[in-house]
């Protein structure tokens, strides 16, 4: 688990079938899972913050995009299809949401938004002092595009594949990655 001195954080993707199911990738420091393109009707990047602590941890947390470093036009793309959502109310739990259309520059959803569309959102910092014993969860929606034959199952494993990184700054400082490939299945 990516957790140090009682706290944790994470990303991983969710993506739901058509049929209602949902599956989740796991949760590990280089984690790599394969969706079946064929039925999915769409795809989550769940984030979530955990102390375990009895006491407020103060932490610096950014939870990047599949869009962060930019995308091969040959690839597949998600962008972000809305506004991310949050298990509780993030003022009332003391920490700052920031919004990053740029790298390096962090803006409140409203400045973000006098600049940019949520699907040009590449990363969301969380500052501040989480609180104790408690769990947050953000859910960003995402769009997949350029979803051709040659990029679902492609030979090529990085035109298929969404990748996601976290980073925790200060005396917690670490990361994660989490991948997602997407392919067909093909009758043997």
């Amino acid at each position: 688990s990516n957790e140090r001195n009682g706290v944790a954080f994470s990303t991983q993707f969710q993506t739901t079938y058509k049929n209602g199911t949902s599956v989740i990738t796991p949760v590990s420091t280089n984690s790599n899972s394969i969706t079946n393109f064929t039925d999915l009707s769409k795809v989550d990047e769940i984030s979530t913050l955990k102390n375990s602590n009895s006491t407020a941890e103060n932490i610096n947390v950014i939870f990047e995009t599949p869009d962060f470093k930019g995308v091969d036009p040959n690839n597949i793309e998600a962008d972000v299809a809305d506004a991310p959502t949050f298990s509780q109310d993030m003022a009332k739990a003391g920490l700052k949401v920031l919004y990053s259309g740029k790298p390096g520059v962090y803006d409140s959803q409203s400045d973000f938004l006098s600049q940019y569309k949520w699907s040009q959102l590449i990363a969301v910092q969380v500052m501040g002092d989480l609180p104790a014993n408690s769990k947050i969860t953000m859910t960003m929606p995402l769009t997949l595009s350029n979803t051709t034959d040659k990029t679902i199952g492609a030979g090529d494993y990085n035109r298929s594949t969404l990748f996601v990184q976290t980073l925790a700054f200060g005396d917690k400082g670490w990361g994660s990655t989490t991948t997602t490939r997407f392919s067909e299945p093909y009758d043997m």
